[in-house]
Order: structure tokens, then sequence, then C-alpha cells
């Protein structure tokens, strides 16, 4: 019966919580159309696909905020916009912002997909601190990748970096990893990184470190004093 209860509170909670975040969106819109002399419509959508897949995705779909006006001497139309797929009992939610504007130019065909969490990561500047060594030999690569040969040479880091995410290296447990920094460094040949992402990485380290701005901000300018005169930069 607790339990019961308890769930009930957390439900509730939820709900609040959405209830409140969404009465703020609207009220954020307002004030935004307000000052850009755009006009608040509510839910109401009126355009329909617009010959646009993503209008036409999912179960179910949600025009919200929808605002109307001039910017920049152009027509717009902005949404928060929303399809949900559902199979079963199972459903996913995937948001975007839209402005819709003619442009009274051919425009090429252009496939929308839903941000990422690498996306979000990137977005945010949210670093990852990243154990190769450890990875590998407590399987968390193999169980990541599902297969049970997983290599250095297969480990994501490349394509996190690459994708504009902040990339640090650590040993995790150096004792127990029979590692030390200087490996862990040594493992990113391994990936295949080149030389300025190999720096990028290093840089990271200062970039994330848990210091003052200023203390920060003075490691990372010696160690690129350090790498220049190494004619790493």
């Amino acid at each position: 019966m607790l339990l019961f209860i308890g769930i009930l509170v957390i439900v509730a909670i939820v709900g609040i919580v959405s209830y409140f975040v969404t009465q703020q969106r609207i009220r954020d819109m307002r004030t935004f159309a307000t000052v850009h002399s755009l006009t608040f419509i509510g839910n109401r959508w009126d355009l329909g696909d617009c010959g646009f897949s993503l209008f036409d995705s999912g179960n179910r779909r949600y025009w919200r905020n929808v605002l109307r006006g001039t910017w920049n001497g152009l027509p717009v139309t902005y949404c928060d916009y929303t399809y949900v797929e559902q199979t079963g009992r199972n459903s996913v939610s995937y948001s975007f912002s839209n402005v819709l504007t003619p442009l009274g130019t051919p425009m090429p065909w252009v496939t929308v997909f839903p941000r990422s969490a690498l996306g979000a990561l990137a977005e945010r500047s949210i670093g990852l601190e990243i154990c190769p060594t450890s990875n590998v030999r407590t399987d968390a690569l193999a169980q990541f990748l599902g297969r049970a040969d997983a290599r250095l040479n297969d480990h994501p880091l490349p394509k996190l970096l690459r994708a504009g995410i902040p990339v640090s290296l650590s040993t995790d447990d150096p004792a127990m990893f029979d590692t030390n920094l200087s490996r862990e460094f040594s493992t990113l040949d391994d990936m295949g990184l080149r030389k300025q992402e190999i720096i990028s990485i290093a840089e990271g380290g200062f970039s994330g470190a848990f210091l003052p701005p200023a203390e920060k901000s003075a490691l990372l300018q010696g160690f690129r004093s350090k790498a220049a005169a190494l004619a790493l930069l």
C-alpha cells in the first residue's frame, strides 16, 4: 500500500512540474512575441504539413506556442512541434523548434533527425572524462558495442571528439589496470586520432578541471607554450 501511495505521489509531482514548465514556456513565448511584434496564436495550427515530412511523422503530432508575423522583412511562422511514436504501451516523443518562411528560391531536400544525446553534449559543451584501458579491461567497451572482441581501435572516443564534445583522459585505477596517463594517451594512436586531435584532448583535461578559471587558464597557457616549443602546435 505504501509503495502504491509512493508511486502516486511521484506521478503527481512529475505532472505538477510538467504543468509549471509548460506554463512558463507559454509565458516566455508570449513575452518574446510582444517584444518582437509577433502574434501569439497558441496551439492552433492551420498550415497542414507544409510539404514537410517531419510534420507527418509519428502516431500523434502537436503544434504548440505558434507565433506569426514578420522577421527581418520575411513572413515567418514559429512553432514548438512534437510527434510521438507509439508501439504497444511504449511511446517516445521527439520535439523540435521550427521556423517556416518562404525563401522564394528552390531549396535542396533536407532530412531532419531528432537531436541525439551527442548533439546535446556538444551544444552544452559538457565534457566527458574517458578511461580507455579501463573501458577495455572491465568489458565496458565490449558491452557497449555488443562485441566480445572489442579493441581500442573500436572505441567511440574519436566519434565523440569529432562530434564536438570536449573529451579528456583519465586512468580510472592505475594500480588495478597497470596504466598511467602517458599510456592512456598512447592508446589514442590505436584509435587513429590525428596530432591536433590528441592536443585537443590534452587541453580538455585543463579546461574540464575543477579549478578556478584563472588557474585553469594559467595551466592551459603553460601547456600550450611547452607544446609550441616542441612543435606540436
